[in-house]
């Protein structure tokens, strides 16, 4: 997104008139690609969010898990 921002900046800047007009411009064009990612951000956040049942799941057997997979998952971090 940072990118796309230059982009876009760097286009409106020579091409608009007024360094107020310009950055208006670049909100306007900007506008609708940011409103998008930030709803599909937000989408996805809510995708990956556990529910109830699945938080007391995790609460239940992520300790169990973390007790026994975790040492022999990280022992090459270690050597």
């Amino acid at each position: 997104m940072a990118i796309e921002d230059a982009v876009a900046l760097a286009r409106c800047v020579p091409s608009v008139p007024g360094v107020r007009n310009a950055l208006a411009e670049y909100t306007r064009l900007r506008r609708p690609r940011v409103a998008w990612m930030t709803k599909a951000a937000a989408s996805n956040r809510d995708a990956k969010t556990p529910g109830t049942v699945q938080r007391r799941v995790n609460d239940l057997l992520m300790p169990l898990i973390l007790r026994h997979a975790y040492p022999r998952a990280t022992t090459w971090l270690y050597r």
